[in-house]
């Protein structure tokens, strides 16, 4: 990796770290999907993958996730008949937050528990497992790369 390349990455870690640590101390759940899942596993997106993040959190407590991240860049809070979502900048990384009307996160049967050693530390990442997103749009292509940083639990 060269040094731009390693510093997204080490963006991306601590973006994905903020957002789980605010979910937690909120007692919020959520899960990571599409490439931020299978960056927490192992796996890295294709190169010109958008620098992303997509984060599923439990519907009825996204208010409460969005006013915790008032410190980032964030677009208004869109509610209607599907569930509420929000976008958030940090640096040139953009999350993207959403919620499932009626959905339990903590029931997701693909949501796994990781263990990130990455970004200056460990931490406990919930994402959503590499088998669910081989169907999904944005788990094709992925490439096998240091699975090192991410311990299943």
């Amino acid at each position: 990796h060269d040094t731009s390349e390693h510093q997204r990455l080490e963006d991306l870690w601590n973006l994905m770290k903020d957002l789980a640590r605010t979910c937690e101390e909120g007692n919020v759940d959520y899960v990571f999907v599409g490439s931020a899942a299978a960056h927490i596993q192992g796996a890295l997106p294709p190169v010109d993958e958008p620098h992303s993040v997509e984060l599923i959190v439990q519907w009825d407590l996204a208010c409460r996730v969005y006013a915790a991240l008032a410190q980032y860049e964030c677009s208004e809070l869109a509610d209607d008949e599907e569930g509420r979502r929000f976008t958030l900048k940090s640096g040139n990384l953009t999350a993207f937050v959403f919620s499932e009307k009626g959905a339990v996160v903590a029931a997701d049967q693909d949501r796994l528990a990781c263990r990130a050693d990455a970004g200056g530390g460990s931490m406990l990442l919930w994402a959503r497992t590499l088998y669910s997103l081989r169907d999904s749009a944005t788990g094709h292509g992925l490439k096998k790369t240091d699975s090192s940083r991410a311990r299943f639990v």
